[in-house]
């Protein structure tokens, strides 16, 4: 009888240590093998190339890939479309983990701008008003008028409130004040050059020059002259400047 019950107690352990290596093994193969591979899978996405195509169409490609789009920016492009991405980080075909964040620029097309209205203005207001509008591709020509001040805006070559463009030449006429006396022009807040141009258009030319250390000014524009802007002088008269260094 004992040895019955020795043999059947014999068989259930070897049952049970059976099914425990089975168990172990499946385990085994399930941790070292088939997780990795399942996990692999669903946590790896190769991010789409969304670039050159609808900004919407991107959008919706990449939440579909499992990834969340963010960052959406948008920039003017000479090239691109408006509404077409420009750019995506991370690039297109980069291995990523499920859920991440996808950043795209989206194009505004080409950038327009409208004329402002120069006439009437000074040459000074002229120029900082091109400049805040980015219009920096501008030429400036003088001419004598009874009616208009020296230094201010005579005309323009695109009329106020016209579509331009940033590279289109921005042309202005300026008065050189009245032709029937010789008025010494202001040239204070202009380079040496620059003075030396508008100078020689009225017949004048730059004289003494001192340079002198001023917290206000950048250095190389001139930030006194003698005679002073309005004075009426004869031809070839020199006009003496101090610049700022």
């Amino acid at each position: 009888m004992k040895k019955i019950l020795q043999q059947k107690a014999t068989q259930y352990l070897l049952v049970i240590s059976g099914f425990l290596s089975v168990f172990v093994l499946l385990v085994f193969i399930l941790d070292s093998i088939v997780l990795p591979l399942v996990v692999s899978r669903n946590d790896t996405i190769v991010v789409p190339n969304v670039e050159n195509i609808n900004a919407e169409e991107a959008k919706e490609t990449i939440i579909k890939s499992g990834l969340i789009v963010q960052g959406i920016t948008e920039q003017y492009n000479e090239k691109i479309p408006a509404g077409v991405v420009i750019t995506q980080l991370p690039f297109g075909g980069t291995k990523v983990k499920e859920g991440r964040r996808i950043y795209i620029t989206v194009s505004k097309g080409k950038e327009t701008l409208r004329m402002p209205f120069l006439v009437g203005k000074s040459i000074r207001e002229a120029r900082v008003e091109l400049i805040r509008l980015g219009l920096n591709n501008s030429t400036e020509r003088y001419e004598f008028n009874e009616s208009v001040n020296e230094n201010y805006v005579l005309a323009q070559n695109y009329p106020s409130g016209q579509i331009v463009n940033p590279n289109d030449v921005i042309s202005i006429v300026i008065s050189k004040g009245s032709s029937s006396s010789l008025v010494v022009p202001s040239i204070m807040d202009l380079t040496r050059e620059d003075a030396e141009k508008l100078l020689a258009q009225y017949d004048l030319i730059i004289g003494d020059i001192i340079f002198q250390k001023n917290e206000t000014y950048e250095p190389g524009y001139i930030i006194v002259q003698h005679p002073p802007a309005g004075t009426k002088v004869a031809p070839n008269t020199k006009i003496n400047v101090t610049i700022s260094s």
